[in-house]
């Protein structure tokens, strides 16, 4: 009387976790689940799981580890899956592509410019909310991938600039 999950992804290109006429179904997402066995047909994009306990919610990680572009990542890194006996919950998967931020953080002296590394940035969404951040390298750069669709901005903690020696 177990049941099971058949977990199916896409390329959500208008990030609205319906899969539309003209987006692709995805293979490569990799699920990690406590019980249960994961299995995967070759020809397949669907990846199914088995053997799982009844009237118990069951918690699913995805990554993007094996999918074909580094910037298509899982809308959502867990999901809570309900198991009915006897039965296949269908649950389709959003993959949605990321953007990448990459600068530097710089001070002008009397020497010229020079990288600030150790300094953390804040990403935020335009709306005010604090969605990531990243610390700078030693020579001031910095990188950060995963910001889904959207308006953003940046900035340092404030306190920092007295700090830093920025005036």
């Amino acid at each position: 009387h177990q049941g099971g999950i058949a977990l199916s992804a896409f390329l959500d290109i208008n990030n609205n976790e319906v899969q539309d006429d003209e987006e692709p179904s995805v293979s490569g997402v990799e699920v990690a689940i406590q019980s249960g066995r994961v299995e995967q047909l070759e020809a397949d994009s669907i990846i199914y799981i088995t053997n799982l306990e009844p009237y118990l919610l069951h918690s699913l990680r995805v990554t993007s580890r094996g999918l074909d572009n580094i910037s298509w990542q899982p809308k959502y890194a867990t999901y809570g899956v309900y198991i009915e006996p006897n039965q296949f919950k269908e649950l389709h998967l959003p993959i949605v592509i990321v953007g990448e931020v990459n600068g530097k953080m710089i001070k002008r002296t009397s020497r010229g410019e020079e990288g600030t590394g150790g300094v953390t940035i804040y990403f935020y969404e335009s709306n005010g909310k604090l969605v990531d951040s990243t610390t700078t390298m030693a020579e001031g750069d910095y990188y950060f991938l995963g910001l889904k669709p959207g308006k953003y901005f940046a900035t340092v903690d404030a306190s920092l600039y007295k700090t830093l020696g920025f005036d």
